[in-house]
């Protein structure tokens, strides 16, 4: 996978999107949390 990571521009692509979706999925715990403290910010402005 990474040997090839160099070669074909559409590996990348499909490399860092999977790295996105990951970090997506790692995030999405952490987003009732984010999206309480936005809705607390966007309250008290």
């Amino acid at each position: 996978m990474t040997c090839t990571e160099g070669r074909e521009p559409s590996g990348l692509a499909k490399v860092s999107l999977s790295r996105v979706l990951g970090d997506v999925r790692r995030y999405r715990n952490d987003a009732s949390q984010l999206k309480l403290q936005a809705l607390v910010i966007l309250g008290a402005s």
